[in-house]
């Protein structure tokens, strides 16, 4: 009752959203995920939906990886418990929905910028290519923000030399100065 009403705000209609989607994986048959957004007919958007409010962990999000590495023409993976919504794609390893989503909807907690991001997702707008393009800049830029607070907390030997080797006081580089 309340998903078909989010992709309703986001201008798709109810033959857009195909209930019961084929998600066939290994041994098991008849796997089916909650909904499919088929775009263009070949783009496709799963969505998975779990019960209204219930927390949304990673066994829940490793069903959705099922679904989503059996469903090779998907770049866009949504699960959802009616309030938050998380947007997952393939960024860090192909076919494979990556551990934390791109972008986080709730209903209870929101701002401008998340309406934005949102928009894109709309069916007038939607760019698949740019959304999986903009996903990866933002995996890009938290990896690289994690990667240089490691090193500013704990320098490897490595930024040590580089740094030493663009001062211009030359002491020799030892255990004891680095």
């Amino acid at each position: 009752f309340l998903i078909e009403p989010f992709f309703g705000l986001l201008n798709y209609v109810s033959n857009d959203l195909i209930p019961e989607y084929n998600a066939d994986f290994g041994d098991r048959i008849s796997q089916k995920i909650d909904y499919a957004i088929v775009l263009n007919k070949k783009d496709t958007i799963l969505v998975e939906a779990k019960k209204y409010g219930s927390k949304l962990t990673d066994k829940e999000a490793g069903q959705l990886n099922g679904y989503f590495n059996n469903t090779k023409n998907s770049k866009i993976a949504i699960l959802t418990n009616g309030l938050e919504y998380k947007f997952y794609s393939d960024i860090v390893e192909p076919n494979l929905i990556d551990s934390k989503p791109f972008f986080i909807f709730n209903w209870n907690n929101f701002n401008e910028t998340d309406l934005e991001t949102l928009i894109k997702l709309d069916k007038r707008f939607i760019k698949i290519s740019e959304i999986v393009k903009t996903a990866q800049e933002e995996v890009f830029i938290k990896s690289f923000e994690n990667a240089f607070f490691k090193e500013l907390v704990a320098p490897s030997k490595d930024l040590l030399k580089i740094i030493h080797r663009n001062m211009s006081f030359k002491v020799k580089l030892n255990e004891e100065t680095q």
